[in-house]
């Protein structure tokens, strides 16, 4: 029969999926965050009003579904940063660290506990991030990567890059990510994860997923960026990447804790795209709420549907 989701049970599940999910949500819900960055109100959700290409909203709600992402991508690759990248960059000794498009701060909290002898700074086109109660190794700044960033050359042993698949277009990767090399240190590492597009799956998630990968390409954003980071960073002088790899969920086995914290998000990310998605769909509003309790059945059901992600690592060789 399958199981039924809804928003709620979303966020209780995030919270309690482990018990590291559960100390650091606790701590990381202790924080405060106010927006004072401008904002407006569309289809009853808040959405930033900064120029940008990102086009989901900076809510609470939002804020709540990238939480639970990240501790899903955590678990997905065994950390917040790769074993690989570690051993190039000094995180016991000391480091600085910058997350790019941090959110709630999530990733910078939850790695500066882990590193106290780093230092982490998350940036974000919104101040959604922690104000006041925060670890002494960690800091916030208003940054878009869509113009010159507020650090010097050479700052930053490492950065952190995850989902821009929704915040850049495709002719702004290159310069985006010409932009974060610039400010990281020669033999520092640039680490970016990215998702594929919903591959294979019934009939209806074939349709489903098809219509998704439509929408990004007519907002001039690229559905697989994921598989083209690697030949993008290799051809930016002086970089090399030094780790590609790609993993496959199936979000079908719901047995499985980790195919069902993407398959919740999953359906999130389709619930808050429904204001541009229906278009694509060619189904009236009123008629979504079912259009999601099917899409909530249809990706238990065999053939199963996959989400990919891939984690890219390039290291700076030279200044530039």
């Amino acid at each position: 029969m399958g199981i039924k989701f809804s928003t709620s049970s979303r966020k209780r599940t995030a919270r309690t999926s482990s018990t590291e999910s559960k100390q650091a949500s606790s701590e990381i819900c202790s924080t405060s965050s106010v927006t004072k960055t401008p904002s407006k109100i569309q289809f009853g959700r808040s959405y930033h009003d900064t120029k940008s290409s990102y086009w989901f909203p900076n809510d609470d709600e939002e804020n709540d579904r990238l939480m639970a992402q990240h501790f899903a991508i955590k678990a997905l690759w065994g950390g917040n940063i790769s074993p690989s990248i570690q051993k190039y960059v000094p995180l016991e000794r000391g480091a600085n660290v910058l997350d790019v498009g941090c959110a709630s701060g999530t990733w910078v909290l939850d790695t500066a506990t882990e590193f106290p002898a780093s230092h982490f700074t998350g940036i974000d086109i919104t101040d959604t991030f922690p104000t006041s109660i925060k670890p002494n190794n960690t800091e916030f700044k208003i940054g878009n990567l869509q113009e010159r960033l507020p650090f010097p050359d050479n700052t930053f042993d490492l950065i952190n890059l995850r989902f821009f698949i929704l915040a850049l277009k495709s002719e702004e990767w290159n310069t985006g990510l010409v932009e974060l090399f610039r400010i990281l240190k020669p033999g520092g590492v640039l680490q970016c994860i990215e998702c594929g597009m919903l591959e294979g799956g019934t009939d209806f998630m074939l349709w489903a997923g098809a219509a998704f990968e439509k929408l990004i390409l007519k907002v001039g954003q690229e559905p697989w960026i994921s598989l083209k980071l690697p030949q993008i960073m290799s051809q930016i002088p002086g970089v090399e990447v030094i780790e590609n790899r790609r993993k496959r969920i199936p979000l079908n086995n719901v047995q499985d804790p980790l195919s069902r914290d993407f398959l919740y998000d999953i359906i999130q990310i389709f619930q808050t795209a429904q204001p541009y998605l229906i278009k694509e769909l060619g189904i009236p509003s009123e008629q979504y709420p079912a259009f999601i309790r099917q899409l909530a059945q249809e990706c238990q059901n065999d053939p199963p549907v996959n989400w990919s992600f891939v984690l890219c690592a390039a290291q700076k060789t030279s200044s530039q």
